[in-house]
């Protein structure tokens, strides 16, 4: 198992939704599936993680431009991929660029 946490990783709901910054390395990528994550959300147009060297992950973009606010729809996407991933007893993991204020805001959406 993959022992270097990806940086401003932590857990939202222990085991069931993350939150990171942007995950550029394949090993932050590696240990999020060794955590139980399935789902990648990215909420950044400018930075995009290389899903292709991990497989185990589906990526879902929700893209917002920094300091700007989601749409109703965005926030009713980002649920619904949060409930799927429950339903199947998968992660989810949201990440921006520093994983502070979009990741941080759609999380308070989530609650």
């Amino acid at each position: 198992m993959c022992s270097t946490t990806p940086r401003n990783f932590s857990w939202l709901e222990d085991r069931k939704i993350a939150a990171l910054a942007f995950p550029d390395k394949r090993e932050d990528l590696e240990f999020l599936v060794n955590h139980g994550i399935r789902y990648l959300v990215t909420l950044t147009k400018e930075l995009q993680p290389r899903m292709e060297e991990v497989p185990a992950l589906i990526g879902v973009n929700i893209c917002v431009d920094d300091y700007c606010t989601f749409t109703l729809e965005q926030v009713q996407q980002f649920i619904g991929i949060c409930e799927k991933a429950l339903e199947e007893n998968q992660g989810v993991a949201v990440h921006c660029r520093a994983g502070i204020g979009r990741t941080g805001t759609l999380l308070a959406c989530y609650l």
